[in-house]
């Protein structure tokens, strides 16, 4: 299985806090597991050396697609054969804060929605699992990233429908 993931951080410390379970931690995690075949990182706009060393010990798995890189329509992923099981997380500060003001960590310079909402559109692997986490209400104006996440759930039970009815 490949894991495709939008964020804006990479969350592949070894450790963080002496814990290695902690969230910032969770690709570090999966790439630790042979059932694991890739982890792409889509709109990664933060990576300090402690992450970049844990990335280069990966680099056969962990592909990484910084936003920098991504001012058009995301990439295809030729990494991903066509038909592949593909889980995809999506972290809400991995849009640009103008599209999700409503996130505990935003990052300026991130993706847009219409990106991303494309990106799941066009997906040609088998989805067999989906996420969107880091939705802060507190933060969150007039129910904009709410209404985003919502609709990224919207899109990804659509496309998983479509490959059933298929």
């Amino acid at each position: 299985m490949s894991i495709v993931q939008v964020d804006a951080h990479p969350d592949i410390y070894p450790e963080l806090c002496d814990s290695a379970y902690s969230h910032a931690c969770v690709a570090s995690r999966l790439l630790e597991f042979d059932h694991i075949a890739s982890i792409t990182q889509i709109g990664i706009r933060t990576m300090n050396q402690v992450q970049k060393q844990m990335a280069d010990k990966f680099q056969d798995r962990l592909h990484l697609l910084p936003a920098r890189n991504l001012t058009g329509e995301l990439p295809s992923l030729p990494h991903i054969a066509e038909g592949a099981l593909v889980y995809l997380t999506i972290d809400l500060d991995g849009f640009d804060p103008v599209f999700a003001p409503g996130v505990s960590h935003p990052v300026p310079g991130g993706l847009s929605s219409r990106q991303v909402l494309n990106f799941i559109q066009d997906a040609r692997w088998n989805l067999v699992g989906m996420d969107v986490v880091e939705l802060n209400p507190a933060k969150d104006i007039n129910n904009q990233t709410a209404i985003l996440a919502a609709r990224l759930m919207h899109e990804g039970m659509g496309y998983a429908r479509r490959l059933i009815s298929s």
